[in-house]
């Protein structure tokens, strides 16, 4: 039997990772074909969400170039399902509510999984810079025949917050390196780097291969001498300031024509739950 759509809305305003509030984000919503229309509305009212109706419609939508974060809930019976999640803070309450909500049905839940928010294009509303893009200094450039790259350790923020970090790689490449081969951001970041990403530990005790975590990062294409290069620039530290920081220093970049985001992508958030 195919599986029933229905169009749910948020109770309240969607928080963006980077602290803007959103009013009236929907979604449709993938019914269970074994829940009844009374367990659909406790599932969705776990998720902070209800149905939607045509008293909702508003006459200015979400842009079309967002996509809400969600948590995605697979069963035991391998079917899956997934519910907008308006704030990034509450996605261990959220995701035990919504859990609890599936594991009455008989066929409960075996992995939940977070999957960030992202957007195409955030230069038009986070740059303060004027003027046409300058062609920068490509970091795609080899030196000596050899591609450099900038990389080391670094210890990021979970966006289950309370305080969760983990080590994890953070890589770049670069054109910029001494006689001694010791490497340092790109030129064509300038300073937007240290808004990002920081410096990186000395020190590595655990691995951090196995994470399953994609950080929250932003895409940024640049405008080089040699064409267009889009780089990829962690964030991490999650605080919404932090992220607005970083795209703020991005945004300003004289070579900069489009900057992408996407918010953090963890396999494995169900071991964050308790």
């Amino acid at each position: 039997m195919a599986r029933q759509i229905v169009s749910a809305i948020l109770l309240g305003d969607y928080t963006a990772d980077r602290g803007t509030d959103i009013e009236n984000v929907s979604y449709r919503f993938g019914v269970p074909t074994d829940f009844t229309d009374a367990e659909v509305d406790t599932l969705l009212a776990a998720a902070g969400a209800r149905r939607k109706t045509a008293a909702d419609r508003t006459g200015c939508p979400v842009a079309s170039d967002f996509k809400p974060r969600k948590l995605e809930f697979t069963r035991r019976d391998g079917n899956s399902l997934s519910v907008v999640l308006a704030d990034k803070d509450d996605a261990v309450t959220v995701a035990t509510a919504v859990r609890t909500a599936i594991n009455a049905s008989g066929n409960p839940v075996q992995c939940v999984q977070l999957v960030g928010e992202k957007w195409s294009d955030l230069l038009l509303e986070l740059r303060t810079a004027t003027g046409a893009p300058v062609a920068g200094t490509p970091s795609r450039s080899n030196q000596g025949g050899k591609q450099y790259a900038h990389s080391g350790k670094v210890l990021y923020g979970f966006d289950a917050g309370g305080g969760n970090t983990r080590m994890m790689n953070a890589k770049i490449d670069t054109d910029v390196v001494s006689v001694a081969g010791v490497t340092s951001p790109p030129t064509i970041l300038d300073t937007a780097w240290v808004d990002c990403v920081g410096d990186f530990e000395e020190n590595n005790p655990c691995s951090s291969k196995k994470a399953k975590i994609t950080p929250r990062h932003y895409l940024a294409t640049l405008l080089t001498t040699g064409g267009y290069q889009t780089s990829e620039i962690p964030v991490v530290n999650g605080d919404p300031a932090d992220i607005l920081a970083c795209g703020g220093a991005l945004a300003d970049l004289e070579s900069i024509v489009c900057l992408k985001y996407k918010g953090e992508k963890n396999k494995r958030f169900h071991l964050l739950l308790p």
